[in-house]
């Protein structure tokens, strides 16, 4: 591996190597939460800016490490989204005393094994990437907990995630004994070959592969992990697993079924749809009767993931502009933001049921405003970023003659609204039942700010935003 290659690796390859190094200095230094954090941080920054200066650098794609990994200007996109996102998630943790050094090792593994599976072609490095990932996420979702309930999410968090990787294997043996390859581009040319006969196994593999992937974008059927990890883990981490995991999931999915299997795309194109209508139908009115915060954006997120699953049905070459995978890399940006921001109040407010919330609008009204703000962008309420995000999905389906997909998106839409003005309400129009007793933060304060300058920027002059993926996108399909 030459020295242009690492350097272009080096956003994932800078916080990896911090990961051992925060290893090292928990053997021999005592008391080092606070190394462990700099370090960190430092390395998840340095990584962002050697990311987005390499913005320029990558034209088309661009293989390394024996064509198992591709580059490109979408990848960079992913990766900084993914190392902001981690930036947040870091910061979340500063003040939290339950977080030891060991919490930052886990974080800077995990978000390498992210950037790894979105820039791999390999389909055995995308299934080493996703259980490098799934593993820390094993480790984080329990930390320091001591509540049976949070044991019992986090096991069945473990054995599903076990089977997923049994469908991730089973797929790859499948495809591998059909075209006598892994890697994702062979397969193209491989079905491109074939392509009016090809093997009942491959179809067989394929659907496999959708089954792990959708467990990991929390799909339904795939989903039943989600609401009892999310309730089991540390804020901070189930704000990561919302954002980090999400981002990475759909990167994945991005990558094998529109970049490389795009050829066979009518093929998957019913599964897709399929998985998309359950998925946004059952997560809103699942999400409608829960008391739990938690639970509830764990439901708004399943329910999230089937608007971004649209983008996978309507994908067609003959969009202007491959309107489709803008509208998708667009959706994953703004959702993490304004999902991010959520979880940052939570992180404040310390509480998970909605009755705490009650009159918070008269005791706490900043925190009131910035969670009432995050809420009505996830519901897709102008001016917010979440309502321009959600349009661009159901126009790309509308261009496409997916009038009844649009019409059943829009009409979830609607109950989203619902459940996250019901917290709103609360908010504001009901009498406090709890003495919560809040030590508003200046990091958490500022933090909360920039958020939601970033929810009202993307939904005002998303342009900009919507240029840089349009560049990148028309590099990487040409």
């Amino acid at each position: 591996m030459d020295t242009l290659t690492l350097y272009r690796l080096s956003p994932a390859l800078i916080p990896l190597a911090a990961a051992f190094l925060i290893l090292l200095v928990e053997v021999f230094i005592k008391n080092t939460k606070h190394i462990s954090f700099f370090v960190t941080l430092a390395s998840v920054i340095a990584g962002l800016v050697l990311g987005i200066s390499l913005f320029a650098d990558l034209k088309g794609i661009t293989y390394s490490f024996g064509h198992s990994l591709y580059l490109s200007q979408v990848w960079i996109i992913v990766s900084t989204l993914l190392l902001i996102t981690t930036v947040f998630i870091i910061l979340f943790s500063y003040k939290d005393k339950d977080l030891k050094g060991e919490y930052y090792f886990f974080i800077l593994m995990a978000v390498s094994g992210m950037m790894g599976a979105a820039a791999s072609a390999n389909l055995l490095m995308i299934f080493l990437f996703i259980e490098l990932l799934s593993l820390c996420f094993y480790v984080m979702v329990t930390y320091n907990s001591r509540d049976v309930r949070a044991n019992e999410g986090a096991l069945k968090y473990f054995i599903l995630g076990a089977f997923a990787a049994g469908f991730f294997v089973l797929g790859i043996a499948l495809i591998y004994a059909t075209t006598g390859s892994l890697m994702l581009p062979e397969l193209t040319l491989f079905i491109e070959a074939q392509h009016e006969s090809l093997p009942i196994t491959l179809y067989i593999g394929i659907s496999s592969l959708i089954v792990a992937l959708g467990f990991k974008a929390a799909a339904v059927p795939f989903h039943m992990w989600t609401p009892d990890a999310y309730e089991a883990a540390p804020i901070q981490v189930t704000g990561f697993m919302a954002t980090a995991v999400k981002i990475t999931s759909f990167s994945v999915l991005f990558s094998v079924f529109m970049l490389f299997l795009s050829p066979i795309h009518k093929i998957w194109l019913p599964i897709m749809y399929g998985l998309a209508l359950l998925t946004m139908t059952l997560g809103n009115l699942a999400a409608i009767v829960q008391d739990s915060l938690k639970r509830l954006l764990a439901y708004s997120a399943i329910a999230h993931a089937g608007y971004v699953l649209i983008t996978f049905v309507v994908f067609n070459h003959s969009l202007p502009e491959h309107e489709a995978v803008i509208a998708l890399f667009f959706y994953l940006i703004v959702y993490s933001f304004m999902n991010l921001g959520a979880f940052a109040v939570l992180t404040v407010i310390k509480q998970d049921d909605i009755k705490a919330f009650q009159g918070l609008g008269f005791k706490y009204p900043y925190l009131a405003f910035a969670l009432t703000v995050f809420l009505l962008s996830l519901a897709g309420i102008p001016p917010t970023a979440g309502f321009l995000a959600k349009f661009y999905i159901f126009a790309a389906a509308v261009k496409t003659d997916f009038y009844w997909l649009a019409l059943f998106g829009v009409i979830n839409a609607f109950i989203g609204i619902y459940y996250y003005t019901k917290i709103v309400v609360a908010m504001y129009m009901k009498e406090s039942s709890s003495s919560l007793d809040i030590k508003q933060d200046k990091l958490m304060t500022g933090l909360i700010a920039i958020l939601i300058v970033l929810v009202f920027y993307l939904g005002i002059h998303p342009e900009e935003t919507l240029n840089l993926i349009q560049k990148a996108v028309l590099g990487l399909f040409g």
